[in-house]
């Protein structure tokens, strides 16, 4: 199980800048573009798979959140730090958000639900 979960993780983040787009951002996921115009590296991940504390670091998307998109049912959290501390910021099922010009454009480093 773990090892299909580490599969279709590693194909679920990966999309290049020219493809990501707001459609890349499928039901039931968590979806964070590291432009507000949801261009550039996207970060796409079922909830299972940000539990308990997910970093984004290993995934090379540590400090790089400038939109966020909560496609799930569950109330998702971003984090200024690592494991999950610091400064946070709920994000509600179905909400998207614009960092431009907040606290959390391009500092988001964990998230959780």
């Amino acid at each position: 199980m773990l090892a299909a979960l580490l599969g279709l993780s590693a194909s679920l983040i990966l999309a290049t800048p020219a493809q990501a787009s707001s459609a890349d951002c499928y039901t039931s996921t968590v979806c964070l573009w590291e432009h507000s115009d949801f261009t550039g590296q996207l970060w796409r991940q079922y909830p299972a798979q940000i539990t308990p504390c997910r970093s984004f670091v290993p995934d090379g998307f540590n400090d790089e959140a400038t939109r966020i998109w909560n496609r799930s049912d569950k109330v998702i959290n971003i984090y200024e730090h690592a494991n999950c501390k610091g400064r946070g910021k709920a994000i509600f099922p179905g909400e998207g958000v614009n960092f431009d010009n907040t606290f959390f454009n391009d500092v988001a480093t964990s998230i959780n639900y």
